[in-house]
């Protein structure tokens, strides 16, 4: 648990967060780092047709990877809760605490603000939202956060030795305790086989932080540098299957020779090997990435980099974001628990919280529509993958980079 003295006692050793920055992560000005990057060849690879309404990934058990089990009827209310659910065993067992892993190094969507010492952002706030269903008004008091990495996210939430749940995998005790992980974290299939997941409560897209006016444009032009990303990510994957092109190095999508990825625990040390040079780029999640470069006024984010790489592949660049939810081993009691999350936040998506949260993180990043409104089926049927809805067509008119957070270009 975050206490005010461990809060106290980690300031030093913690990276970007949305309030004032640790010395090792405050601007610096971008600097040749491991060779001349306006030099950097162009990217030889064609640029592949407009991305069309996508599908999504479907998993091993014949569904699509975004599906997941809808509510059932109204919510029950505070401390209402079947004998035996999940959900009573939180409201009543244990100490009496929601336990939420989540990141403290990813502004905006969850960060420690070293002025208030209070733990906030948009993954924060999707948190409360499911402490207030199971505890009332008073839930957000009865929330206790872990810092967690994007490398012990699935460990954690499976690691369930806490005495006050049921345990299902004895093999992997370690008394984590947590209850939900809510932490960017990215639904996939292979995550799905072993982790409970709710439906998709934010879609973020696959993107690349680059230094300013230093002639970048894509992942192609990175041959024979370095990018960061974090242990354990999605974008890790991703980039090594950029690095390598496609099966067999076919004409359009040839390998990135010399292309080195290194793997950081956290978004922040990306963002710092970047500014200290041991890194020339970092890539991840693009609200990840507008964090950070409304950090640092020498950094921005490439919207297109991917594109010629993954083409009309356009599903490879989405990153669904689920809430991972502790499984305890009873199939009933964990599709009860499921449907209840769920229930959740389709009611934060129908009654507006949904929207009033992302304008206050991602506002600046222009309007975006929630899963629910994007896909009226939510959770049952996938979105129409990475084609923006008419709302969020409509911001992409005007000036490329207008108002937008970290200097995002296009949409």
């Amino acid at each position: 648990m975050l206490t005010a003295a461990a809060i106290a006692a980690t300031a030093a050793a913690c990276g970007t967060t949305s309030a004032e920055l640790p010395d090792d992560a405050r601007p610096v000005p971008s600097a040749p780092a491991v060779t001349d990057r306006a030099a950097a060849p162009a990217d030889p690879r064609p640029a592949g047709p407009p991305a069309g309404p996508d599908t999504g990934q479907v998993c091993a058990d014949g569904r699509p990877v975004r599906a997941s089990l809808p509510p059932v009827g109204p919510l029950p209310s505070p401390g209402w809760f079947r004998p035996g659910s999940t959900m009573a065993a939180i409201y009543d067992g244990g100490n009496g605490y929601l336990d939420v892993g989540i990141t403290t190094d990813v502004p905006p969507a969850g960060s420690m603000n070293w002025r208030t010492l209070k733990i906030e952002g948009f993954d924060v706030d999707i948190a409360a939202q499911i402490a207030t269903a199971l505890f009332g008004p008073a839930g957000t008091d009865r929330m206790k956060f872990h810092a967690v990495t994007t490398s012990e996210r699935g460990i954690l939430i499976m690691d369930d030795a806490d005495p006050a749940h049921p345990d299902a995998d004895t093999a992997t005790d370690s008394a984590s305790g947590l209850d939900l992980v809510i932490a960017t974290y990215t639904i996939t299939c292979e995550r799905k086989a072993d982790i409970l997941f709710s439906g998709v409560y934010f879609e973020s897209s696959f993107k690349l932080l680059i230094p300013k006016n230093a002639g970048f444009h894509s992942i192609g032009d990175f041959a024979g540098l370095t990018v960061c990303s974090t242990q354990e990510s999605t974008s890790v994957e991703k980039l090594r299957e950029a690095a390598a092109g496609a099966p067999a190095a076919t004409p359009s999508r040839p390998p990135i020779p010399g292309l080195t990825v290194i793997e950081l625990p956290r978004a922040a040390d990306c963002l710092v090997a970047v500014q200290q040079g041991r890194a020339d780029a970092a890539a991840t999640d693009d609200v990840v990435l507008a964090g950070m470069a409304d950090q640092d006024e020498y950094l921005e984010v490439a919207p297109s980099a991917f594109d010629r790489v993954f083409g009309t592949d356009s599903a490879t660049l989405d990153e669904p974001y689920g809430v991972a939810l502790w499984r305890s081993g009873n199939q009933a009691q964990d599709d009860e628990f499921v449907r209840f999350v769920n229930g959740v936040l389709k009611n934060m998506m129908l009654s507006g919280k949904w929207d009033r949260i992302y304008n206050l993180w991602f506002g600046a990043l222009g309007p975006r529509d929630s899963p629910l409104a994007r896909n009226p089926s939510w959770p049952e049927a996938v979105a129409a993958g990475a084609v923006p809805s008419q709302r969020e067509h409509a911001s992409c008119v005007g000036p490329p980079s207008a108002g937008l957070i970290g200097g995002v270009r296009g949409c």
